[in-house]
């Protein structure tokens, strides 16, 4: 039987918070890296329009999961081995508050172990005018159990039509958050057997190239 695939799931605490384009752009991401994940679109098919289409080469060990605003599935199917979450949420007291909800009764039914459960990052998305989160605010999040890292979307008139994402109009803070949620995923340039980065206690290695 051959190695199941690597998954990376990505869902939203709420529709239009921008899932389906932070998916499109860690597709186009991993593309120019040479190990674009097969992208698998479980919602409206908006996937791979965003994306510009599919990769010509994808290396089918990974699969990236869209899978829109549903939150608790994506996160429900980290009880299984060999995935990450990427939870989209709106850069609010009340997208953190979704976000720290989902993420609760996410491990409250994996029942992991402290430390071994942080496999989801958690993406702030400025989708409702400018951000008034304060840093204790963000601060909180990145401390909180079963969280990875936290990424922070500005607004970015290149993303904000809806259409085919070019790249080449991304603001610099677009591409530096899109490298950033990337290397939380352990993607380097070398593939995807990086280490995540220490958090409180540095979370077991997410080795993407060897079997469960």
């Amino acid at each position: 039987m051959p190695p199941r695939p690597r998954r990376i799931l990505v869902a939203g605490t709420a529709g239009g918070v921008g899932t389906t384009t932070v998916a499109a752009l860690l597709l186009g991401r991993f593309a120019r890296t040479g190990h674009a994940p097969v992208a698998v679109d479980r919602t409206a098919g908006e996937l791979l329009r965003r994306g510009a289409g599919r990769p010509q080469a994808e290396d089918r060990r990974f699969r990236l999961h869209d899978l829109g605003r549903n939150a608790d599935a994506a996160l429900g199917e980290l009880k299984a081995p060999g995935g990450l979450g990427v939870l989209v949420t709106a850069d609010t007291e009340v997208g953190v508050e979704l976000a720290l909800a989902a993420v609760h009764r996410n491990g409250s039914r994996s029942g992991a172990p402290a430390g071994t459960a942080d496999r989801v990052v958690i993406v702030l998305a400025e989708v409702f005018g400018p951000s008034r989160l304060r840093q204790p605010v963000i601060s909180t999040l990145r401390g909180a159990p079963g969280v990875r890292g936290v990424v922070r979307f500005r607004h970015d008139d290149a993303l904000a039509a809806g259409e085919s994402i070019n790249t080449e109009r991304l603001s610099r803070g677009t591409t530096n958050a899109v490298g950033e949620l990337a290397a939380q995923l352990g993607a380097g340039r070398q593939g995807w057997s990086m280490a995540p980065r220490a958090k409180r206690q540095p979370s077991p290695p997410m080795d993407w190239s060897q079997e469960n």
